[in-house]
């Protein structure tokens, strides 16, 4: 009676194991990707930002490199930021990097370097995804301040 058993719990674990089920790749994010952020903010500093990132993913890791220029502006603030050059109010930035990228069904989360931020959110089409970012933004003349908002990136 025990042999029968275990052969039938063997045959069930065998069927099981070659069901042909895979595991689904993760959503992709590469490619380049408008990002806007709005009303990052604390009680005294309102910050807003456009920059444009191209994505590179291996599985569900992903880094990115900014493209062009991109720009911060801060009311309540000046942030001590590597830049281009000054835009009335706006700080131009042309070196952001992303690093610790990870997208895992359909979330996704992320750092960009120069801002200081941890950006959590969701894949919400194969062409947009949104989310909340906090930044620890180093301002002049020396320091930093927490400041919590949204964002939203739009696939070119």
């Amino acid at each position: 009676m025990r042999s029968h058993l275990f052969a039938a719990v063997v045959g069930v674990s065998a069927l099981v194991a070659c069901s042909g089920t895979s595991v689904p790749d993760p959503p992709s994010v590469s490619g380049t990707w408008d990002f806007t952020y709005s009303s990052v903010s604390s009680q005294t500093i309102t910050c807003h930002g456009k920059l444009k990132i191209a994505i590179t993913q291996t599985g569900e890791d992903f880094t990115g490199q900014q493209v062009g220029a991109g720009i911060v502006g801060c009311a309540g603030a000046t942030p001590a930021l590597t830049t281009i050059a000054a835009n009335d109010t706006d700080l131009v930035l042309g070196n952001e990097v992303l690093h610790a990228g990870r997208s895992d069904n359909g979330d996704v989360a992320f750092v960009l370097e120069e801002l200081q931020t941890q950006d959590h959110g969701s894949l919400t089409s194969s062409t947009t995804m949104s989310g909340t970012s906090t930044w620890t933004l180093p301002v002049e003349p020396a320091g930093s301040v927490i400041l919590h908002g949204n964002w939203t990136a739009t696939k070119e």
